[in-house]
């Protein structure tokens, strides 16, 4: 039976309880007000960004919040089944919380990355800062994801030595 209180899922909640209301609150402000929700400090290098790039109307800003909002919907919606199954697994003993977490971590941070890029190439450094450290934190989580899995599967491929009791009850060839 594999433990079910890995590295990973530890991060996993961490990042679970971080992004979930953080993320929430922005989508709920795109929600109530489309241009001024993404003109708020979370969105703002990308709403800059593209409507200066772009040349957007007021109508294409007005999609670019609702597809931003989108977005983060789909990546809070995957924190979300992560935490009820990672919460699911400690009462049921089994681990069933990859997929949802590694859907989680990909699409956080081609949103994040993105907008980093966005506030990069428009000089927010305000926005620079929280991209950049939301986009590490997503990267970090991956990287201990993978290190995890690499060590899981190195220690089943490598067979066992017999225990003390094991090698005593063998026939000496001698």
């Amino acid at each position: 039976m594999a433990t079910v209180w890995t590295i990973s899922v530890g991060n996993g909640l961490l990042l679970a309880c971080y992004f979930i209301p953080t993320w929430t609150f922005a989508i709920w402000s795109i929600i109530e007000s489309p241009i001024r929700g993404l003109f708020e400090r979370p969105n703002i290098a990308t709403a800059i960004f593209f409507s200066d790039s772009l040349h957007l109307t007021a109508v294409g800003v007005a999609r670019l919040a609702w597809l931003m909002a989108l977005g983060k919907v789909l990546v809070v919606a995957f924190f979300v089944a992560f935490a009820v199954l990672a919460l699911r697994a400690i009462l049921t003993r089994r681990d069933e919380t990859r997929e949802p977490l590694v859907i989680a971590l990909g699409l956080g941070s081609l949103v994040s990355g993105i907008a980093l890029f966005c506030a990069a190439m428009t000089g927010e450094t305000q926005a620079l800062q929280l991209h950049a450290t939301e986009s590490l934190m997503l990267i970090g989580a991956t990287v201990v994801m993978l290190i995890e899995d690499e060590s899981r599967t190195a220690s089943r491929a490598r067979p066992s030595a017999p225990s003390l009791s094991e090698a005593s009850a063998l026939p000496n060839a001698a």
